[in-house]
């Protein structure tokens, strides 16, 4: 599996809300043979943890300042000076900023280094119930939902009005028999050939394996962690966007 393009040399940024399937396509970019993916390196350098950088498999070779504001440029000239055609910095959209992920976004979207963004949405009410789901006993439990509805409506305008490069995402259809076919039909500056191999990443994320799974589980739709009253505020106002941007590019 490997990337085919008419340029030698691309820098893309992966953008969404946690658990919408960033990491997902990060992991699918990450396993082509001649492309890479770094799993939130922005948030990682600002949080004060280089240690934890999940690099893969630039790991052993990229040269970098340890500056949050060089960075990209650092793995830009890593790019050129490797066999890979594509480079990607995966970061999330959130209004969490106690996590500084709002402000890391901005190093993509601002950064002349970067060819254009992927941006990945997931249906809103799957979005938000995984995110209670997941988050209902720690200490992001207080990310209510009419901040997940700003955050939503914030990372489709970003999406709408960015000038350079972009493709939607859409991670319902990201989960499918065709990942290879359905990525090819929404990304216009580059094709994936070859037969779908997820590797496993051995990213290390505080002393733990993460996201090492090899295939692509179906989406999960649930919403049993919602209120009739959050189903319906969600229906109302974010469902419309997510339908735009689904048929969209």
């Amino acid at each position: 599996m490997k990337i085919e393009s008419s340029k030698n040399k691309m820098m893309f940024g992966i953008l969404g809300y946690p658990n919408s399937g960033t990491t997902l396509l990060n992991n699918i970019l990450e396993s082509t043979d001649n492309a890479f993916s770094l799993g939130e390196p922005l948030t990682t350098i600002q949080d004060g943890n280089e240690e934890n950088i999940r690099l893969g498999k630039i790991q052993d070779s990229l040269l970098y300042s340890g500056s949050i504001e060089t960075f990209i440029g650092d793995v830009f000239l890593q790019l050129y000076n490797t066999k890979y055609t594509l480079g990607c910095i995966k970061e999330t959209y959130w209004s969490e900023t106690s996590f500084n992920h709002k402000s890391c976004y901005k190093y993509l979207v601002n950064s002349d280094y970067i060819d254009g963004i992927f941006f990945v949405f997931r249906n809103p009410l799957y979005a938000y119930n995984r995110f209670k789901l997941k988050h209902r006993t720690s200490k992001w439990e207080r990310l209510n939902l009419n901040e997940f509805m700003e955050d939503y409506v914030g990372n489709f305008e970003l999406y709408n009005n960015y000038p350079k490069i972009k493709s939607s995402i859409i991670y319902e259809d990201l989960c499918c028999n065709n990942p290879i076919k359905y990525l090819n039909s929404r990304i216009s500056s580059f094709q994936i050939i070859g037969d779908f191999n997820l590797k496993k990443t051995g990213f290390l994320y505080e002393n733990n394996t993460a996201n090492n799974s090899t295939k692509i589980n179906a989406a999960n739709n649930n919403t049993d962690c919602l209120s009739l009253k959050d189903i319906r505020k969600i229906t109302k106002k974010l469902m419309p966007i997510y339908n735009q941007v689904r048929i969209g590019r």
